[in-house]
């Protein structure tokens, strides 16, 4: 399993590097509805020890792992395509993965020509790096899909205000300090609003 990095596999204590950050709650749902999953599964799967062997969840969460990272969705669901996991992600990639249900093949269009031994991108999505982490276990510097979550305490007209201000602020900053080829970028900004005398 060490050649997963996805943040369901982190110890506790590399955890805590993104504590302040919505991946960190996310990884403890996500294990969580893993672990509901196998407890559901494991009943069926221990009649037939030939073939799952002694079942873990740790190996339970790998798999799943290795299968949502790899999957592909089509027309007809999601899919796992041959080699197509080989390819690497660029969120500035125009290469695109085709698969015709009719033929039954899939096949990857380049976005330019690759040389002899040149690795091939492909985007995986238009995936925040937080996305990015929790699914693959990487991030990507400079990603134009990254999203911010500004937090501000209570509900009041006042904290409203100053959001709205500091959002300008930042599409000002952004349009003006970024280079040019990034002048177009998007920035998605979630508004979550914690009152301190809500419980939870």
């Amino acid at each position: 399993m060490d050649e997963m990095h996805n943040t369901i596999f982190w110890s506790d204590d590399d955890l805590q590097m993104i504590s302040q950050s919505p991946v960190y709650k996310e990884t403890f749902e996500h294990k969580a509805n893993i672990e509901k999953e196998f407890l559901a599964l494991k009943p069926a799967l221990e009649c037939f020890p030939q073939i799952f062997g002694d079942l873990r969840l740790e190996n339970f969460m790998h798999a799943c792992a290795l299968v949502s990272s790899r999957a592909w969705k089509t027309s007809k669901g999601v899919s796992l395509i041959s080699f197509a996991d080989f390819l690497n992600h660029d969120g500035t990639s125009d290469s695109v993965l085709l698969s015709d249900d009719y033929k039954e093949i899939s096949e990857v269009l380049a976005d330019r020509d690759y040389g002899v031994g040149e690795l091939v991108m492909i985007r995986y999505g238009k995936f925040s790096n937080a996305t990015l982490l929790l699914d693959f276990g990487f991030t990507v510097p400079n990603n134009i899909y990254d999203q911010v979550i500004l937090w501000f305490p209570g509900k009041s007209m006042c904290s409203l205000i100053l959001c709205s201000s500091l959002l300008r602020f930042l599409m000002v900053i952004l349009h003006y300090s970024l280079e040019e080829e990034w002048q177009e970028i998007s920035l998605m900004v979630g508004f979550m609003f914690y009152d301190p005398h809500i419980p939870g």
